[in-house]
């Protein structure tokens, strides 16, 4: 049987075609997936943290579960081998909320948590975002609208923002459909008066709403513009084409815009999102929505400064003035005055706390630090 907010895809017979849609694959096959060990685990971190250093990232909002920040990430911070820092948001969602456990984990400038993170709805990509209006290439098999998820399906998210905001975390939500980023912002207004919710994603918003949001934080990842435009005119049609990726309204209307990745699921460097961002330019080579298009500075400000803010500490992480980290990168050439639509900067160095982390030049990439 299908699962609440997943499905399980079926042929005219009614035989399951093998493909599991959101809730139903992560609760029918995920758990069937074998684990992998706890040296692999911290492999990965090492490795991860090398290619991220390498895109001139010196910061990460990751969101984890806690058996991983326990297990990998806070061990690696205690032997020295993390070297990016990391604010967390803990993606266990499980009641009781685990926040004692939470709690327990030390907090320092290279690893803390500060929120926890729920989920409204599924993706364009699979036709499971929760849309006020069916898809343009809906099935008879998939619901016609996408469908919300988890504390949003049951009508319980604003509840669950003030069980997270009460024990001083801040609550992120997954929202990509213009249904499922109205139940948010339902939500937030009611459960969060001081604007301490992430909307994560925020694809397709309904511009009836747009000034709604502002002083929120809009945590939006610009290389899925570069991806997921075209797919989003077959999904939506020319007529909600203009909802998609509005950065600039967002900006507009005074919300708090903060750029990332969603690395895995897209690339992680940054540069290339502020590509996306600057030039709207998607990877079939077309441009989309150019009229969301942010200027070099507007979008450099999201990446860091705007991403500082919604990782809850503006005056240490993404500037460079007295009393800051001292984190900064060298590029190729100059952000401000390049043709982005030629190409991206390219990173030459990474430091972090004024350590240099990563050289172009080195070929052992990373720099160790020093007692």
């Amino acid at each position: 049987n299908d699962i609440a907010g997943g499905t399980i895809v079926r042929d005219a017979h009614g035989a399951p075609t093998g493909l599991l849609l959101e809730q139903s694959a992560w609760k029918i096959l995920v758990p069937r997936i074998p684990a992998p060990s706890l040296p692999m685990r911290r492999q990965a971190c090492a490795d991860a943290c090398a290619h991220l250093l390498s895109v001139g990232i010196t910061t990460v909002g990751a969101m984890e579960y806690l058996d991983d920040i326990e297990q990998v990430l806070v061990p690696a911070r205690d032997t020295g081998s993390l070297t990016v820092r990391l604010a967390l948001t803990a993606l266990d969602r499980e009641r009781p909320l685990p926040f004692a456990r939470a709690n327990a984990i030390r907090g320092d400038d290279w690893l803390r948590i500060i929120g926890f993170k729920s989920f409204a709805d599924g993706t364009l990509g699979s036709s499971t975002a929760s849309m006020l209006d069916d898809y343009c290439d809906a099935t008879d098999c998939a619901d016609r609208a996408g469908s919300l998820m988890e504390h949003a399906r049951d009508g319980t998210l604003a509840d669950w923002m003030r069980e997270v905001l009460a024990a001083n975390y801040s609550p992120s939500v997954h929202a990509i459909g213009d249904r499922a980023l109205g139940e948010v912002l339902r939500a937030a207004i009611a459960a969060d008066p001081h604007l301490r919710t992430r909307f994560e994603h925020a694809q397709t918003v309904h511009p009836d709403s747009i000034p709604q949001y502002r002083g929120r934080i809009i945590s939006m990842q610009p290389f899925h513009k570069a991806t997921d435009a075209p797919l989003a005119r077959t999904r939506l049609g020319a007529h909600r084409a203009s909802r998609v990726f509005q950065f600039r309204s967002f900006l507009g209307a005074g919300a708090r815009l903060a750029f990332g990745s969603d690395w895995p699921i897209s690339s992680g460097n940054p540069l290339e999102g502020m590509r996306a961002a600057i030039t709207g330019r998607a990877l079939d080579g077309k441009i989309y929505g150019e009229d969301q298009n942010l200027s070099p500075y507007e979008a450099i400000a999201a990446y860091t400064t705007g991403a500082a803010a919604c990782l809850g500490d503006s005056a240490q992480l993404g500037r460079l003035t007295p009393g800051a980290h001292g984190d900064f990168i060298a590029l190729d050439r100059n952000p401000l005055e390049c043709n982005w639509m030629d190409e991206a900067p390219r990173v030459l160095l990474t430091a972090v706390g004024g350590v240099v982390r990563y050289n172009a030049t080195d070929s052992s990439e990373t720099t160790k630090p020093t007692a």
